[in-house]
């Protein structure tokens, strides 16, 4: 049932000629200069260093590398992340 109502969403969205991310259950992110993150649709910060931070997303967890790496902004749906970003992927 759910994977119907998901290909029922993206037929609407396609339709309609609308991004994939406005669906509240597809996480956005946004990386600028390797300098600043910005996730949205997030579900929660799972672990925070100086040196990584494991964000949950519907699709999973998602880990940002880097240095001296801040939260800049954390919102019920968007997290900003500023500093030195070597890499991000999604853990397992």
């Amino acid at each position: 049932m759910k994977k119907r109502k998901r290909a029922l969403q993206f037929k609407v969205l396609q339709a309609l000629d609308l991004p994939e991310e406005t669906m509240k259950d597809v996480p956005k992110v946004t990386l600028l200069a390797r300098q600043d993150m910005l996730i949205e649709n997030h579900t929660g910060i799972l672990e925070y260093k100086g040196d990584y931070v494991r964000v949950n997303t519907p699709l999973g967890v998602l880990r940002v590398d880097g240095a001296s790496l801040e939260l800049m902004e954390l919102a019920a749906e968007r997290v900003y992340i500023k500093g030195e970003i070597a890499a991000f992927c999604y853990e397992g």
